[in-house]
């Protein structure tokens, strides 16, 4: 059996980053953490956390986290029907991991999770980054749920529909006369420099598809957030492909132009929710839904 305790140790070493934080958090010494730590490492035989600046865990203590998750959920689930029979050492504040594209990280959706974190007892842990990796996390367990894009659902979880994103491929009119003199081609986009969240980040090359029937090379700037890409594709850095309520005001003022008028590209876009936490985040699946309604399409 687990000593849960000791998980608890480990799960607030990963998430504060330290032993020392750890150890505030819990209201005990950095070396009862240390200990706790030592004992469920030697109990189950593996190393836990990688200590450092900030400390990770292993592979074996993402394992550990993702066990502790869901004693969370079932624990909470439990202390709403039954709040006289749960232990005085139980897990208080279970901690969710929620993820979601860059593109859709807008106010509604941290609205929906404020809702909800409202009327519940669950602490939050939002995760940003490009649809393929989040869609990774999903499959790996990593998160419990996540707001996806196009219509892959990803076994062992639930999925609600929550509507259509528009992005539209835009860039500068001085970026355009720059490198698009001759129209926009495959040819003069593989030449044009584009802006991206990271290698995996597939907007652009599915756009490609949609404007010139086959995938095309781009070289691309890493930029870390859809924000900063706007930005960056306002100074003329490169060409773009982003949510039409983030660049309409740009379209309309001339600041921005779209690179094939009326050639957007819209995405089917999913709510998917680890079935072990359907029922625990189900009213977060009614704020999404409901507050989707206002942002797509």
């Amino acid at each position: 059996m687990i000593d849960y305790r000791s998980a608890q140790a480990v799960a607030m070493v990963v998430r504060t980053g330290s032993f020392e934080r750890a150890a505030r958090a819990l209201n005990v010494t950095p070396s009862a953490v240390s200990q706790r730590v030592k004992q469920i490492e030697e109990r189950l035989g593996a190393a836990l956390v990688v200590r450092g600046n900030p400390c990770r865990a292993t592979m074996h203590g993402e394992y550990l986290l993702r066990h502790i998750e869901r004693i969370g959920l079932l624990e909470n689930e439990l202390a709403a029907h039954l709040p006289d029979l749960m232990p005085s050492e139980s897990f208080e504040r279970p901690t969710i991991t929620i993820a979601a594209n860059s593109e859709l990280v807008g106010r509604w959706v941290l609205e929906a999770v404020k809702l909800f974190t409202q009327h519940s007892s669950f602490l939050v842990d939002i995760s940003v980054s490009d649809d393929a990796t989040v869609k990774e996390k999903l499959r790996l367990g990593e998160i419990l749920a996540a707001i996806t894009l196009g219509d892959d659902v990803i076994d062992g979880h639930e999925a609600v529909s929550v509507g259509r994103l528009r992005c539209m491929a835009v860039a500068t009119p001085n970026f355009a006369n720059q490198y698009f003199t001759g129209g926009v081609t495959s040819e003069s986009v593989r030449g044009a420099p584009g802006l991206v969240l990271t290698e995996r980040d597939a907007l652009s090359a599915q756009w490609t598809r949609l404007a010139f029937g086959e995938e095309v090379y781009c070289s691309d700037h890493r930029i870390p957030s859809t924000m900063a890409i706007l930005e960056a594709t306002l100074t003329s850095m490169g060409w773009s492909l982003l949510p039409v309520h983030l660049v309409k005001s740009h379209l309309a003022s001339g600041v921005l132009v779209e690179l094939i008028p009326g050639r957007p590209l819209v995405l089917q876009v999913l709510w998917q929710v680890n079935v072990v936490a359907s029922t625990a985040l189900m009213r977060l699946t009614e704020n999404i839904t409901t507050l989707s309604q206002r942002y797509l399409e």
